[in-house]
């Protein structure tokens, strides 16, 4: 991707490094540490700009302050019959017995972060939380936090990452002919956010697979140039279709 592994011989337009503006710096620290892994940082003196949104007023999860109309379509997920079906199980209303003997005064919407942080770390649980308890609690956790996600075909998604996603498109278009105003220099960005800005994106592409975005998970979505050569040996007018040079 890049002709050195310095980074004091990128050119300022060649990266792109955009994260939310968490107030406990966690998405710049993420990619302070995946930066240090890609390049040799050490014993260099580099700045590199990096670029931040108002945290209250960012686009790169969905945002109910830019766009009041995600209160309404998330007011209807959680009134919809899926919804109501699903929380009033027999299963549901056990774990709620169980988690509030087991871990009194828990939260859903904290325990993903919470106990995933926990497992990744390898450090002890509660005592009182057993396995079973734990596990159910993940699975229900990801349920519910997903559910407006993915529900009536990711419309919340759809709504809520138009302006992130657009945001990507942009840059691609302006690499590949300098459209829309576009960075044509740039060979790598990075954006930074959480396990709801990676669900989100990938539901509203109706690519997300289920499951809650682990710790620490990455998105890499690549754009290639064609080639006309190999265009034509796909379509057999090379002559390589059988035993010949792949492409």
């Amino acid at each position: 991707l890049f002709a050195s592994n310095k980074l004091g011989a990128l050119k300022a337009e060649m990266v792109y490094l955009r994260s939310d503006d968490d107030p406990s710096y966690r998405t710049e620290m993420s990619g302070e540490a995946l930066l240090r892994g890609m390049f040799d940082a050490r014993g260099e003196e580099v700045t590199l700009q990096w670029h931040t949104g108002d945290f209250a007023l960012d686009e790169i999860a969905p945002n109910h302050y830019v766009c009041p109309a995600l209160n309404s379509v998330e007011a209807d997920a959680s009134h919809s019959r899926e919804w109501s079906e699903y929380n009033n199980s027999e299963w549901v209303q056990d774990l709620d017995k169980r988690l509030e003997k087991e871990l009194p005064g828990y939260r859903y919407e904290h325990l993903l972060d919470c106990l995933g942080t926990t497992v990744c770390t390898d450090r002890p649980f509660p005592p009182t939380l057993t396995e079973e308890t734990l596990q159910d609690a993940f699975v229900h956790a990801a349920w519910s936090r997903s559910f407006k996600f993915v529900w009536n075909e990711a419309y919340y998604s759809k709504l809520g990452m138009g302006p992130f996603a657009l945001e990507l498109l942009e840059n691609m278009r302006g690499k590949a002919g300098g459209r829309d105003g576009g960075r044509t220099g740039l060979k790598f960005g990075l954006f930074l956010g959480h396990d709801t800005s990676v669900l989100p994106l990938l539901a509203a592409w109706e690519v997300w697979d289920g499951e809650w975005p682990p710790y620490a998970a990455v998105l890499v979505i690549e754009l290639y140039e064609a080639d006309a050569n190999a265009e034509a040996a796909v379509e057999g007018e090379g002559g390589r279709e059988e035993g010949g040079e792949g492409g």
